[in-house]
């Protein structure tokens, strides 16, 4: 039985450095939880080789220096995955009554409270011990089924909000946690001489590894971040605020192998190197400029680019910052731009001959981007329950209204209105910032959640602003950071973010705010059936002046015959689409 102690304990020892090396942990708990299995299976080895009684206390107290805290960092870290918070005070008061239960562990020996005796047995070379439990010994088993019953209401919610883990997954650890409860009371009833408890508690560790696995591997943001670094060659080095060394990426340590010899949290060598000779001075320039590291961050408003070797990088300085606004230091990005770079080469040294292909590579590279922005948009609607092919039908309502509001005397332009049927797909990007728990959610929002939701308008113009300014036109750049921060306000002043009235809300967010408002009223919602034309009508009759502008409304009112036949071709490509998915 040796051998099974001596086993279970290297496993353990060797699922820790997997957990390790793979960097597959995400936060403390994580990592705790498995140091906390291979603790306490150190601690039945020794107690199995104890070779006195003085010994084996001992070994049962290491025991439950893993023991103690196991049940409540299985819990935590179930809770991180199933993206449930936990209030601070709340994990404070866990980590208390934990620490109580382990207090009383180190009373064996000096006192009764938690065991009242303890007897040292020697069998077989196997040593062990038989106890009396005291009164506080009950507070272990009931903490662990307290957990326990936690975990269920945890699967229940997390498979009624539709969460990341998959139901699969939370049965998986739903099973150990109750195996792992169950063993113990069996230990504790019937005084078993060989523990059992070390192989539950690598079974416990294995199937937490494995859900962290699967949900990392299928996780969209996940995949989505990695299919990002995969293809793209930027390089990133890290300097505290001191512009001491932090560390680089792979591909900045292939840039620049001498990276790799430099020592942490120690300044940068001046010896004759490529990064000290390109970069250093750049960086320093840009810090001694004492710009802020908050807002739009230091050096990003001056991006320049060096060369090197025969690649040309454009290079910033960012400053690195926690959640809570608090300044750690710089972040050195530096983009492959030499394909850029060539392209203008070339306008420079060739004839005008040329210049279409070089406005084709242009136009391709916008569609690229602009397709790139619509990915984003269609990944955040597809978490949102509530609004598929919204991206697509509020997009196609635009052009159809843009039609009528060029007859008008509103003097927009054409141009104006491309620029807002192009921004109209980006108008809820801010929904990426959601919590998946309120964005899926199927229901009536709570006063807190609803807060929250709103704030997507805000934090969409913003997105939309960092990713077009300095690529696309400066105008269009306005109308849709304009689209996505303004199209939920009402013309009466009770909309948001801002509460603007009137004419203060730009009219391309007036008019998104129709075409946004119709598809959510014409369409099938999780809270709701589809409205009837008619009833959508009168409703945007009714509403205007109050929530729409009244002229821009009777304008959308006017394509009625359009939007219906508009939609039905909608219906009928639906249609298609489920009949050829039921042949195949």
């Amino acid at each position: 039985m040796i051998f099974f102690y001596i086993g279970c304990f290297i496993f353990s020892f060797m699922l820790l450095l997997f957990v390790i090396v793979s960097g597959m942990q995400q936060n403390i708990h994580q990592s705790l939880l498995v140091a906390m299995v291979v603790v306490a299976n150190g601690g039945y080895l020794a107690l199995a080789l104890a070779q006195s009684h003085l010994e084996a206390i001992l070994a049962t107290k290491m025991i439950y220096v893993g023991g103690a805290f196991l049940p409540m960092l299985f819990f935590l870290v179930v809770a991180d995955i199933c993206s449930f918070r936990i209030p601070h005070p709340m994990v404070i008061f866990m980590y208390c009554l934990q620490m109580l239960i382990f207090m009383a562990v180190c009373t064996i020996g000096f006192s009764d409270v938690y065991y009242k005796s303890t007897q040292y047995h020697f069998e077989n070379g196997i040593a062990y011990l038989t106890k009396e439990y005291g009164p506080l010994h009950n507070i272990h088993p009931v903490s662990m089924v307290i957990y326990l019953v936690a975990l269920v209401v945890m699967m229940l919610f997390s498979t009624k909000r539709r969460n990341k883990v998959s139901f699969k997954n939370m049965l998986i650890l739903i099973f150990t946690m109750f195996v792992g409860v169950m063993t113990y009371m069996i230990e504790m009833l019937f005084s078993i001489k060989t523990e059992i408890m070390p192989i539950v508690f690598i079974m416990m560790s294995l199937a937490m590894v494995y859900v962290i696995f699967k949900t990392n591997l299928y996780s969209v943001e996940s995949i989505y971040m990695r299919q990002l670094q995969s293809v793209a060659n930027v390089a990133y080095v890290c300097f505290n605020r001191k512009l001491d060394y932090m560390g680089c990426n792979d591909v900045a340590a292939v840039l620049f192998p001498e990276l790799t010899s430099y020592s942490l949290d120690y300044p940068v060598p001046r010896e004759n190197s490529t990064f000290c000779e390109k970069l250093m001075p750049k960086i320093e320039e840009q810090v001694a400029k004492g710009e802020s590291p908050f807002g739009e961050g230091v050096g990003t408003k001056d991006r320049s680019t060096v060369r090197i070797g025969d690649a040309f990088f454009e290079y910033r300085l960012d400053p690195i910052v926690n959640v809570n606004r608090i300044w750690h230091g710089y972040i050195l990005i530096l983009t492959d731009v030499t394909d850029h770079q060539q392209y203008l080469n070339m306008v420079e040294g060739y004839s005008r001959n040329l210049e279409k292909e070089v406005q084709g590579k242009t136009q391709r590279i916008r569609q690229i981007q602009e397709r790139t922005l619509l990915g984003m948009a269609q990944m955040v609607e597809s978490r949102d329950l509530s609004t598929g092919g919204h991206i697509k039908r509020t997009s196609s309502v635009i052009s159809v209204f843009a039609k009528a509001l060029l007859q008008t005397d509103l003097h927009l332009n054409e141009q104006f209105l491309h620029y807002v049927e192009r921004s109209a797909p980006m108008h809820d990007l801010g929904k990426i910032t959601v919590d998946d728990r309120i964005l899926r959610k199927q229901g009536t929002f709570t006063a807190d959640e609803y807060e929250i939701m709103k704030t997507h308008a805000a934090e969409g113009a913003r997105i939309v602003r960092r990713i077009l300014t300095g690529i696309e036109d400066r105008k269009f750049v306005e109308v849709a950071v304009n689209v996505a921060h303004y199209h939920h306000e009402k013309v009466n002043g009770t909309g948001y973010p801002d509460g603007l009235k009137g004419k203060e809300i730009p009219i391309e967010a007036r008019i998104m705010a129709l075409a946004d408002v119709f598809d959510a009223l014409v369409s099938e919602r999780c809270y709701k059936e589809a409205f009837s034309f008619d009833k959508a009508c009168s409703i945007i009759e009714e509403e205007a002046g109050s929530h729409f502008d009244k002229q821009l409304a009777e304008v959308f009112l006017s394509c009625r015959s359009e939007l219906e036949t508009l939609y039905q071709s909608f219906a009928d490509e639906d249609r298609e689409l489920r009949e050829n998915e039921e042949i195949l």
